[in-house]
């Protein structure tokens, strides 16, 4: 059962020029990144072509939805519209890139993006083609909701905390080099994608907070969801976060703490963990 990931820039085209050629810019460089870090789990590269697409093939669909995930954070404040198909992949052409691979999963891929473009209420769905689809979508959209409304300095906060504590699929990876990458590019995303609006972190603080960690790399998935709570997940919100998060910023931690709340950034993990229990195998 593959995972199938189609990601499209909402109302891209209605950009300035200047603006539209600098996300594409952004979006190429961040692509080529998002293939580092989830390497382990690609089997067919995500790619950017010139219709604001990103188009990629995972051997997890778990994958495919933690680099949605990842994504959507990367290009904040930038709207997309995302759509995950699950299931085989039939026609297969081992010399070209993933646009002219075929089968169920991409077609469900296709078919979940275009319908996310038509519903008022969800940003992204996922079809496998089984009857748990309309739960499953509650909950993914149920993690769009929850931060839709964050500020630019919230979002660059969920980021130091995903960075700290990455969230990693049942038996996936992530390639520390390709975070590093990842880092060093966020530092830069100001300019890129907000016309260089000043960060209020650090400017090292993306690329300090990968070399001190990231924790829960090295455990199993049971370990880093259940290491204090038989009830909750516990790396949702892991002991010291906040405190972790403000002293890398160079922001006090009743700062970040209050922050990171009202951004529902602990929430928004839950569910992202839930979402990873309940897709299929």
């Amino acid at each position: 059962m593959y995972g199938a990931l189609m990601v499209d820039l909402k109302g891209s085209r209605d950009y300035e020029p200047e603006r539209r050629n600098a996300l594409q810019q952004y979006l190429v460089e961040l692509t080529e990144i998002l293939n580092l870090c989830f390497a382990s789990g690609l089997e067919r590269r995500l790619e950017f072509n010139g219709g604001d697409e990103i188009q990629g093939l995972f051997t997890r669909p778990a994958d495919a939805l933690l680099c949605l995930r990842l994504l959507r954070r990367a290009i904040f404040p930038v709207p997309i519209h995302g759509g995950i198909g699950v299931g085989e992949w039939t026609v297969r052409t081992p010399e070209r890139d993933t646009f002219y691979q075929d089968g169920p999963v991409y077609h469900r891929a296709r078919e979940a993006i275009e319908q996310a473009k038509k519903e008022r209420d969800y940003r992204a769905l996922m079809i496998t083609g089984r009857s748990k689809d309309m739960a499953l979508n509650a909950v993914l959209n149920g993690i769009f909701a929850l931060t839709e409304g964050n500020s630019s300095h919230q979002n660059d906060l969920a980021l130091l905390v995903e960075l700290l504590y990455p969230i990693v699929s049942p038996e996936g990876s992530l390639d520390l080099s390709g975070l590093l990458e990842l880092a060093e590019l966020l530092s830069r995303r100001g300019e890129l994608c907000e016309g260089g609006k000043p960060a209020k972190l650090r400017p090292e603080a993306f690329s300090e907070a990968v070399r001190l960690g990231p924790r829960f790399l090295g455990e199993s998935w049971a370990e880093a969801r259940n290491r204090n709570s038989s009830a909750c997940y516990s790396c949702a919100h892991p002991y010291g976060a906040a405190s972790a998060a403000a002293a890398l910023a160079g922001l006090k931690r009743q700062a970040v703490d209050t922050a990171l709340r009202a951004a529902k950034v602990y929430e928004e993990r839950s569910l992202t963990l839930a979402l990873l229990e309940l897709l299929p195998k």
